[in-house]
């Protein structure tokens, strides 16, 4: 943030050259004189005005020039600091007023303005004037973040996240922010170490963010990365064994490996959790009805015709199944969950329970 400073310095110290001779003290002087000036003419200005806010802009971005001439070593070596105490005293009221305007901009959509004003005000809560005050950084940070998360600057907006996750009431949203950038600059190896690393942290301390949990289940969806997410997986069951969506990711993992009595386990113990847990019910019904038809197509591979009693071992296995599919229909009747009617049919055709 020091570096937006400097730059803000250098600029405005252009329009305030000295002729050869002038010290950096009598520039403090003068300054400061166009600081009272300013003062004077802004105590006859309405409030939440363009005009006004302007104004104080311009106040505010002297003051830190001041500042700069005023800190400025002096014969000996030392620093004098004249206009420091008063200026901090008397320009502090409008350093939230800096805030304001950022709003009062970002409202009208105008976010190019409304990211200068929230910049300043940065700027100003880190410059020795009002290093005695506790202003309100964390809000005009996270701002600042989302705005340059929304143009695409992703540096700048994870520099900001950075300053806002400092603060209780907005590191959840920083948090969030800065993982995102991480994401989009996604480019070696080691990013996506880096990136790994910092959401899995933010995982671990925000358990049921489902945001996390979506970015590490596309993380690992990527080809590749196969060994990764059983190992999640398996780590989630067990640090967070009450948590009904990592038995089910657990169940999920195996049903793609055909583990199905591996599945089954992890969706009943989803389903201890959380007894109306559609998906996790669904998943029991298919991987149930999808073990009856391994059977079905083992007993036919090693026999030409199916006993009377391999047949009723095979159905009895649908119709098991069956049961749970009758529970999700129950529970979701319109399928605005799962498409259950499609296994259903199956079953039923299976069983000679379709309609012909």
């Amino acid at each position: 943030m020091r570096k937006n400073v400097y730059f803000l310095i250098v600029l405005l110290a252009t329009f305030f050259m000295p002729c050869k001779g002038q010290n950096a003290q009598k520039l403090a002087r003068n300054i400061n004189r166009s600081i009272d000036s300013q003062l004077d003419t802004l105590t006859r200005l309405p409030a939440d005005s363009a005009t006004f806010y302007k104004r104080v802009s311009r106040m505010m971005k002297n003051a830190l020039l001041c500042d700069f001439y005023d800190a400025s070593p002096i014969k000996g070596g030392g620093i004098s600091s004249r206009y420091r105490d008063s200026n901090g005293k008397r320009l502090l009221r409008y350093v939230p007023e800096l805030e304001n305007a950022g709003f009062f901009y970002y409202n009208k959509r105008q976010n190019s303005e409304a990211m200068d004003y929230f910049r300043l005000y940065l700027d100003c809560s880190e410059s020795a004037l009002f290093h005695k005050y506790e202003l309100n950084n964390g809000q005009v940070a996270y701002y600042l973040s989302l705005l340059s998360y929304g143009k695409k600057d992703f540096t700048q907006a994870e520099r900001f996240a950075d300053v806002a996750l400092k603060d209780a009431n907005y590191a959840r949203d920083a948090a969030e922010i800065k993982i995102n950038c991480m994401h989009n600059r996604l480019k070696t190896h080691a990013d996506s170490t880096q990136y790994l690393i910092a959401l899995l942290e933010l995982h671990d301390i925000t358990p049921t963010n489902s945001v996390y949990t979506g970015m590490l289940l596309e993380y690992f969806s990527a080809p590749g990365h196969e060994n990764e997410m059983k190992q999640f997986a398996l780590d989630e069951t067990r640090k967070h064994p009450e948590n009904k969506e990592t038995w089910a990711l657990r169940g999920e993992i195996d049903m793609k490996d055909s583990k199905w009595d591996e599945a089954i386990r992890s969706f009943e113990k989803a389903i201890d959790i959380d007894s109306l847990y559609v998906e996790a019910i669904y998943n029991t019904a298919f991987c149930i009805c999808s073990k009856a038809a391994v059977l079905q197509d083992s007993l036919q591979k090693s026999k030409k015709k199916l006993s009377k009693e391999d047949v009723k071992v095979v159905k009895a296995k649908y119709e098991e199944g069956m049961k749970w599919v009758n529970l999700v229909s129950a529970l979701d009747p319109e399928e605005k969950t799962v498409n259950w009617k499609r296994l259903l049919e199956q079953i039923e055709k299976v069983l000679g329970k379709d309609k012909k």
